[in-house]
């Protein structure tokens, strides 16, 4: 637990090193535009908008917001909210090849969904107009640093997991 605690807050603490928005369109423009979002996993949520979608890595501390709401600036300083969107393209793209079959990648299944719900940390069921899926997405902290720093080769090393099956696969 010591371990994961501080591996966290390396990672945090270059995550706070990068510019507060790391991707080409803000988060409160993605957010603002969006079709809809759902909470993939602790930190992690999904974004559509009418085109694409998107993978956000966010972290917004206590000390963020307890000093926003004092009108602390050096505590709002100190702690900037982390905020890192992949293209989902990306994000399927980088996964693991864990195919099975013929298989809808991820981010079509995610662009062509209606609708979505979290069922637990790191599944969420995608409905599209005639069928759905539950995936399985798991994505480590480091692979959203290393979009944010351009390092593609370190993406590919951090290579995310996402299994997506079928429900009707699931009632057989």
């Amino acid at each position: 637990m010591i371990r994961a605690l501080t591996l966290t807050t390396g990672i945090l603490a270059a995550l706070s090193a990068l510019p507060a928005q790391a991707q080409d369109t803000p988060f409160d423009q993605l957010v603002n535009e969006s079709i809809g979002y759902v909470n993939i996993g602790p930190g992690l949520l999904l974004v559509e908008d009418e085109v694409s979608s998107h993978v956000c890595r966010v972290n917004i501390s206590d000390v963020y917001f307890f000093g926003y709401a004092e009108g602390d600036p050096g505590a709002i300083a100190a702690e900037p909210p982390e905020i890192v969107c992949v293209p989902t393209a990306r994000v399927a793209a980088d996964a693991l090849p864990l195919v099975r079959g013929e298989v809808t990648p991820f981010d079509q299944i995610v662009d062509q969904s209606i609708g979505y719900a979290s069922i637990s940390p790191g599944i969420v069921l995608i409905e599209d107009d005639v069928s759905s899926h539950v995936c399985r997405v798991q994505i480590d902290d480091l692979y959203f640093l290393a979009y944010a720093s351009g390092n593609d080769d370190r993406m590919r090393q951090l290579a995310p997991t996402i299994i997506c099956v079928p429900s009707t696969d699931l009632t057989r």
